[in-house]
Order: C-alpha cells, then structure tokens, then sequence
C-alpha cells in the first residue's frame, strides 16, 4: 500500500509532525459541534505535535489522515494496547460534518485495517467504543466486519447528560 492515495476528493495519506495544527482544528470543530467522540476538551497544539511524535516513532500505532482542499477533513488510528492486551489495537476515527455520508469513514476504515495488518506485529484484534446512539457509525462498522461484543452503561456524560455505548471487534485472525 502507497501513500498518498487519491480517493475521490480526498487525499489520504500517512500522519506527520507537521499535520498539528490541521488536527487540532479538526478535533477542535468536533468538540465544538459536540459529536459523538471521546474528546470533549481542546488540546493545545504542543499536545498534538508531541503525540504526533511519539506516535510516529514508535512501532505500535499507524495513523492516517484525509484532506479536501488542503484543510484535514478526517483522521483515523490504530494503537496496540500494552501488557496481555498487547494484541489488541484500538481504533479510532474522526471525519469532519461536512464529508460523513460520503463514504470517507468507510475508505479511511478500511485502509487503516489493512495498514495496521502489515505494520503493527502481533495485531490479532481491532477493537471500537461507540456511542449507542451513532447508529450510522455502527451500521458502518457492522458492513466492514466488526461486531457489538458488550454494551456499556451510563459510561458516556455530555453536558450531565449519560450515555450507553458499544464495544466492537474486528478479529484478525
């Protein structure tokens, strides 16, 4: 697999140092619009060079980004997990509001799997936290091949608010 791809508008590429300040305005316009993701506190953009960096030079994560226009409109990674976990990668991915029903999260899903299949050894399982509530990501997910393993309870809170969410997998092997 070489990068960059181009994929319909989209330029779909390898993360790098220099992608900082483009991710953080990415991370920064999800928190803002309050989507379902994880992050619900903006980071200074030192955070994200020095987590770039550290990601990049490890041999446990593989990250790819997507532009439109040169502006990033979407993100996705995959960290192994240490310890007896240590076979297991946790997935994660952000496509700005504009481009989701466009099939980006679909193509940087799959294109993440299949890096992180030649990259990151000993990966026996993909694993995802969903917001029960987003059901167009778990209908995506379901279509690649991940399944619902356990249902979590209140362990989401949004403005005092709680929410349920989903574990899935991905098995590898």
């Amino acid at each position: 697999m070489k990068f960059p791809i181009k994929w319909n508008e989209y330029t779909i590429r390898l993360k790098k140092p220099s992608d900082a300040k483009e991710h953080k305005k990415l991370m920064d316009s999800l928190i803002d619009e309050n989507a379902d993701i994880g992050s619900n506190k903006k980071e200074s953009i030192k955070k994200y060079e020095q987590s770039i960096s550290k990601a990049i030079k490890g041999k446990k994560n593989v990250s790819l980004v997507a532009f439109k226009n040169n502006k990033m409109v979407g993100g996705t990674g995959i960290s192994l997990k240490n310890g007896k976990a240590d076979h297991v990668g946790s997935y994660g991915i952000s496509v700005l509001k504009t481009e989701r029903g466009k099939g980006l999260g679909k193509k940087l899903t799959e294109l993440i799997i299949e890096l992180a299949k030649k990259k990151l050894k000993g990966l026996e399982l993909i694993e995802l936290e969903v917001f029960k509530r987003n059901v167009p990501a778990i209908n995506l997910y379901t279509k690649i091949g991940f399944s619902i393993v356990a249902e979590l309870h209140k362990t989401l809170k949004v403005n005092n608010e709680y929410f349920d969410e989903y574990i899935m997998h991905y098995w590898i092997k």
